[in-house]
């Protein structure tokens, strides 16, 4: 039996693709529009154009071509159209892109046009916000310009000027005097324009004038000018506070309240000007300046110490004015204690109420010329204050590093350099508890000199009847003298002399008890210099309080703005009861026999 070749020829193959056009989901509904957006996109039959935004004409859809039969034979194939090849290697039979990659053209197009279409929507949203707030910020400043302008008129009258009762625009225009104004309408006109926003009109102000001078012009003003030109003939009068006012000026007190209520009006309007970054006026407003009264000129110079801290100092956080008005109840006790005495005199008290009455009683009611002077009891009592203050914790000092040399102390280097020897002389108990910072008893502070102190403060009686303040310098040597009457020494040359107590005797004492390791010895003596940009006692009598002071503002770091004879008054008596209230009655007497003061 012999085999028979059988041979099956396939003349058409289509592709049946339209169960697996679209991915799909457990439980996902068909949509047949998206297979037939596909079938189009597959079989090339959608316009590449459809989604160019610049086109104006309606898409349509070409029809659907019809699906070539593929002929596996070779006959077929070669009576088919020669494939184009592609830039990845793929053909299609007619020559065009396939349907993969004519999707990819479309996805990239529709792209571009949206990002476009963002861009411009954007600019078109930030066109309409800068639309609007232009429209909000003229509605609000277009009235604040109209009440100024009638502001100005009711201030002119009221400050009692000969102005005659003339229209609004003849008041703020800038019409010459040969010009004749024809028009009767307003100078300052609120408009109210349209926008691009419906129902949010806009007001502005213009100021529309209508002149014919005598050759014919127009002299109308044009309102995008406005703020540019000077609109005003004269400046806004601002009143003043009423007590820097004379009393010629403010006669009546009705017009006294009118000219505040109208002033309080001014600055509301000024500020809300500002605040929109708006011109009111063409000129600016004289800035407004109080005056104290008399009770307040001292001493209050300040309402902060801070604003008077000398320059690279670090003010403490308890720092105070040394200038500032004493409370009244320690004025009241240093009164009752002086006024009891005289009533019931004690013999007790006798030194120590005298010692209150040298130190409060003001120049100008002095018994003898020289009743006032202060006296080593006073400097060492006001020296004692500031030693128990610097233990405080915080301390009201810019520095923990300074010592107030009690005036005992200072007393005893004046009396000792008198028979000083530097080869000869050896430190004794009583300067070895002056440099641990352990004598006197009252003033122990066991800081050493150098080693925790950089500078000491002291009271130095110089010429029989005159008082210096010293800042001695341990660090860099130096001695400053602060001097309120610099007549009285004038000679820099004496002046060294006064001092060489101090500027032979503490290097001595350096040499002796400070370590090789933080001070090498040395023969020289300390340099002194006289500053002479310090407040000066005019009137003769009051160094000592001068002396003081100068202390008090060197230890907290200010300067020393509100030390004058002027002020001395009241210096004398806030000294007075800060004494009183923090040492007492000091008997003293004892301490200083030998002393004329």
């Amino acid at each position: 039996m012999g085999w028979i070749k059988k041979t099956v020829r396939v003349r058409h193959f289509f592709s049946h693709v339209d169960e697996n056009l679209v991915p799909k989901w457990d439980g996902e509904l068909e949509d047949e529009n998206v297979n037939h957006l596909i079938r189009d996109i597959l079989d090339d039959c959608v316009n590449r154009k459809a989604w160019d935004l610049v086109e104006t004409s309606v898409t349509k859809r070409t029809k659907r071509k019809e699906s070539i039969p593929m002929n596996v034979s070779e006959d077929s194939a070669n009576k088919d159209k020669k494939a184009k090849p592609m830039e990845d290697g793929r053909y299609n039979a007619d020559g065009n892109d396939t349907p993969s990659t004519a999707m990819l053209t479309m996805l990239k197009t529709l792209t571009e046009k949206v990002d476009n279409m963002n861009t411009n929507m954007a600019t078109k949203l930030m066109a309409g916000l800068d639309a609007a707030i232009g429209t909000k910020v003229d509605v609000i400043i277009g009235p604040l310009i109209e009440k100024v302008a009638i502001l100005e008129m009711e201030m002119r009258k009221m400050k009692g000027k000969m102005v005659p009762e003339e229209t609004k625009e003849a008041a703020n225009s800038n019409v010459n005097i040969n010009e004749e104004v024809t028009s009767d309408a307003m100078s300052w006109m609120v408009e109210i324009k349209s926008t691009s926003q419906d129902g949010i009109p806009a007001r502005h102000v213009v100021k529309k004038v209508t002149k014919t001078c005598k050759k014919g012009g127009d002299m109308g003003l044009d309102k995008n000018n406005l703020f540019e030109n000077k609109v005003f003939k004269t400046k806004i009068q601002v009143p003043h506070l009423l007590d820097t006012a004379s009393e010629e000026t403010w006669s009546d007190t009705k017009q006294r309240e009118k000219i505040r209520k109208v002033s309080d009006g001014l600055d509301a309007i000024a500020a809300a000007a500002r605040k929109f970054n708006k011109p009111t006026s063409s000129t600016p407003q004289p800035k407004r300046q109080t005056k104290l009264a008399s009770s307040q000129l001292f001493p209050f110079i300040g309402n902060s110490t801070v604003k008077r801290i000398i320059t690279g100092v670090i003010p403490s956080v308890s720092a105070y004015d040394p200038f500032a008005v004493v409370e009244d109840t320690k004025i009241r006790n240093l009164l009752h204690f002086l006024l009891d005495d005289e009533e019931e005199p004690d013999r007790t008290s006798e030194c120590s109420v005298e010692f209150y009455k040298v130190l409060i009683t003001p120049r100008e009611e002095w018994r003898t010329p020289t009743y006032g002077w202060l006296t080593n009891w006073h400097m060492w009592s006001a020296m004692h204050m500031f030693h128990k203050r610097s233990l405080c914790d915080p301390s009201p000092y810019h520095s923990q590093r300074i010592v107030f040399l009690d005036q005992c102390v200072v007393i005893k280097l004046v009396s000792d350099f008198k028979e000083f020897n530097p080869k000869t002389w050896s430190a004794t108990d009583i300067y070895k508890g002056i440099f641990n910072g352990t004598y006197p008893a009252d003033r122990i502070t066991n800081k050493k000199w150098l080693q925790d102190v950089d500078h000491l403060y002291a009271c130095h009686f110089i010429n029989g009847n005159h008082w210096v303040a010293l800042d001695i310098d341990l660090g860099k040597e130096t001695i400053h003298v602060y001097d309120s009457i610099l007549s009285i020494v004038e000679d820099n040359k004496e002046i060294r002399n006064v001092c060489r107590p101090f500027a032979k005797m503490i290097p001595t004492i350096l040499n002796a008890m400070v370590p090789t390791t933080l001070r090498k010895k040395s023969d020289k003596q300390f340099a002194v210099r006289r500053l002479r940009t310090v407040p000066q006692n005019e009137k003769p009598g009051d160094c000592g309080v001068y002396t003081i002071k100068y202390i008090e503002c060197l230890a907290i770091g200010c300067t020393f703005e509100g030390l004058s004879d002027k002020n001395i008054p009241d210096i004398r008596k806030n000294l007075a009861a800060e004494i009183y209230d923090e040492v007492g009655q000091p008997q003293i007497a004892h301490l200083f026999p030998h002393s004329p003061m």
